[in-house]
């Protein structure tokens, strides 16, 4: 089967062409392809443009043009991994030290996220009574919640308070939702939110 490039326009011989780059590759049909190209100024001015971009990108990057696929295969690598890892908490995750009137309970997750303040308040809309604890090992960050039905009869940053008066650190917030940073273990962590909870 024969195939041909037709371009319109006719020339003598391949040397009044000039540089000759492909464009654009395209389907308008079953088995049709249209091939865009551009020659002699407007191919070179192409290809400088080119260039630039390649110039401008590896810069912004802070890498070598030859080095540039990789480091944008690494970072789209590092993306898609921190994308998967879970950036909510469930029910499923809770671990209640008292279940009684006023419920104690807390979560340990292996990260830490801003998101993690909209999950814990939905998991203290759906549990009432209860005081809620999270823990992230990563950055030793500490969340504390009070579920609406107890926040005019316990703080949240009090709770706080007291629990980085023992492990060191230092947080603060409101009755509802309190936030903090520690340099503690997480099993020293969860050891003071029991003790204080306890004393609730």
């Amino acid at each position: 089967m024969s195939k041909e490039l037709c371009g319109g326009t006719h020339t003598s011989r391949t040397g009044n062409i000039g540089l000759f780059c492909i464009s654009s590759v395209e389907s308008i049909g079953k088995g049709i392809k249209r091939i865009s190209a551009l020659t002699g100024e407007n191919a070179i001015e192409y290809v400088q443009n080119q260039r630039n971009i390649l110039k401008n990108t590896s810069s912004l990057l802070k890498v070598n043009s030859e080095n540039l696929v990789e480091k944008i295969n690494n970072i789209l690598t590092h993306n898609a991994n921190k994308n998967k890892t879970s950036k909510n908490i469930d029910i499923k995750d809770l671990k209640l030290i008292k279940d009684n009137k006023i419920k104690i309970g807390y979560i340990t997750k292996d990260d830490f996220d801003k998101k993690f303040n909209e999950s814990m308040i939905e998991i203290s809309d759906k549990i009432k009574g209860i005081v809620l604890g999270i823990f992230g090992v990563d950055k030793k960050r500490l969340l504390i919640c009070v579920s609406a039905d107890l926040k005019n009869s316990l703080s949240a940053s009090e709770i706080m308070e007291k629990l980085t008066e023992k492990v060191g650190g230092k947080g603060g917030g409101n009755n509802r939702v309190a936030s903090g940073g520690v340099s503690a273990e997480t099993d020293e962590i969860i050891k003071a939110f029991t003790c204080v909870c306890e004393k609730i």
